[in-house]
């Protein structure tokens, strides 16, 4: 799941036919970005959006490619921040969405999610092999509508080199 952080805001600023611009760019910049990672759009939900990948390395590759590509365009007017949330495993098709638990814990994750940030669930951690993704940072969270704590981990998509340490 991706959401734009303080849309609100900027679409009260800018208008709705202008907000309405930036939007359709946006899921353009988003949907070419999924498709190069072998994913597909599920659905937007106004400022935000559903993703769906054939395997956990496209959706990290997707988020990091994103973010760094939100951070670094120059065209980027007004500048747009995201936040992410990941998760893998199997869901329930519902017509042309999905449903379940699985669904359920990338939203919340992305709900917790700041500006800038990629949270990923426990599995995705588990399943990616490191090189080029660095997940560290982990933060136990209550998910809405889910009992018990929930480990989450952040995707670090700066580019950095081996020198670099990380947090």
């Amino acid at each position: 799941f991706t959401d734009i952080v303080g849309s609100t805001e900027i679409a009260d600023r800018l208008g709705d036919r202008r907000w309405a611009a930036v939007v359709a760019d946006h899921e353009e910049l988003l949907a070419a970005h999924a498709a190069e990672f072998g994913g597909r759009v599920v659905k937007t939900q106004g400022d935000g959006g559903m993703f769906a990948f054939p395997d956990v390395d496209g959706a990290v590759g997707f988020a990091g490619s994103v973010q760094r590509s939100l951070a670094s365009d120059a065209r980027n007017d007004p500048k747009l921040a995201i936040r992410v949330g990941i998760n893998r495993g199997e869901a329930v098709r519902h017509g042309d969405d999905y449903l379940g638990r699985t669904v359920i814990i990338a939203a919340r994750l992305m709900d917790a999610a700041h500006a800038g940030d990629v949270l990923v669930a426990d599995s995705v951690k588990r399943a990616v092999a490191g090189d080029p993704f660095q997940i560290t940072g982990q933060r136990q969270l209550e998910l809405k509508g889910l009992e018990g704590e929930h480990s989450a981990w952040s995707l670090r998509w700066q580019p950095f080199d081996s020198s670099d340490s990380l947090p």
